[in-house]
């Protein structure tokens, strides 16, 4: 019989006398099968992690594939929209490239370039003056640093910048995206505040109102005025078509985030570009409105609707967006708001 497990007589009262002591162990017995359990414990949720990221950054690499051919069939189809304006910037230190739009994570993309750089403070996610503190070193600092590389420089400067870095832009449904603009410059907003002041005002001149209807009117009226296929002309950049400010035809992006899958999508082009994203969680805006999106949306008298839809119809086409997303179809279509 292997004498590593010893059976009957002595062996066995040993045994039944070891587990009556076990009943009653001191502190100093206990501590290390404790954390021994805990370490173990740790170790398995880390493994699960590390298994779920890779499932989830699998699917990233697939998301990338079928985004990236989604525009390309849109740039072969619609040549009219091939040579759009390219709004680079460009981190240096981590050669990051970076094309953004307003109201499409901006603010949190500009959050973790200021940790990035190591210029992120505790104090900043504390109260009014600390966000302010944060606003203000992304205005007079990060911004300027982003622009200083690209911003001036030719179209093929900014290709080849482009092609040699870690180059990405994020994308957002264009009708959220609008749903976001209202709630967070309109309803977020006193009515003199600054950030889209004259927005505001010409919409109240223009519709009698700031009503979710009338700012889509206004933005309908702006890009049908002061946009042709390739440029706009003197558009606010909060709700300027993201097809025509990144050159998605021309420019090849390493990587197309979509904020519909925002925290995977930035985690895993952290892990696979080896870049320490922090996965910060801001949006400082409070929403006064607890109505959805659909909710907004299904606001709008159907004329109305469907001419969003169509001076958004580019960015819907590129990205791969439904128009229908967030429109109940078989409703009672409102005829005002």
């Amino acid at each position: 019989m292997d004498s590593a497990f010893p059976l009957g007589g002595n062996s066995e009262r040993k045994l039944t006398e070891d587990i009556k002591t076990k009943e009653d162990p001191k502190l100093d017995d206990v501590a290390p099968i404790k954390q021994l359990k805990i370490e173990n414990k740790r170790k398995v949720l880390e493994v699960e992690k590390e298994i779920k990221n890779f499932d989830e950054c699998s699917k990233f690499l697939e998301d990338q594939a079928w985004r990236k051919n989604r525009i390309m069939s849109f740039c072969e189809a619609r040549p009219e929209y091939n040579a759009t304006n390219s709004a680079i910037l460009y981190l240096e230190k981590e050669n990051l490239a970076y094309c953004k739009h307003a109201k499409v994570a901006s603010t949190t993309l500009s959050s973790e370039i200021v940790q990035l750089q190591g210029l992120m403070k505790p104090s900043y996610s504390i109260g009014r003056k600390g966000h302010k503190g944060l606003f203000n070193l992304k205005q007079n600092v990060i911004y300027p640093m982003l622009r200083r590389t690209a911003q001036l420089k030719d179209w093929e400067f900014k290709r080849h910048l482009v092609e040699n870095s870690m180059s990405f832009s994020v994308v957002r449904h264009p009708l959220a995206r609008v749903v976001s603009l209202f709630k967070n410059k309109i309803l977020e907003r006193k009515l003199k505040a600054n950030t889209f002041y004259e927005c505001r005002m010409e919409i109240l001149k223009k519709y009698g109102n700031l009503s979710f209807t009338s700012l889509v009117k206004y933005v309908i009226d702006e890009l049908k005025e002061k946009c042709s296929d390739v440029g706009c002309k003197g558009v606010n950049g909060h709700f300027f078509p993201q097809y025509m400010h990144c050159d998605y035809c021309r420019m090849p992006y390493k990587y197309i985030l979509q904020l519909e899958t925002f925290d995977r999508d930035l985690l895993c082009m952290g892990k696979i570009e080896k870049i320490d994203f922090k996965g910060i969680q801001e949006n400082p805006t409070q929403h006064k409105s607890k109505l959805s999106t659909s909710d907004w949306v299904n606001k709008l008298p159907k004329s109305v609707y469907e001419d969003l839809v169509r001076v958004l119809t580019p960015d819907l086409e590129m990205f791969g967006y439904s128009p229908e997303t967030f429109r109940e179809l078989d409703s009672s279509f409102p005829t005002s708001e």
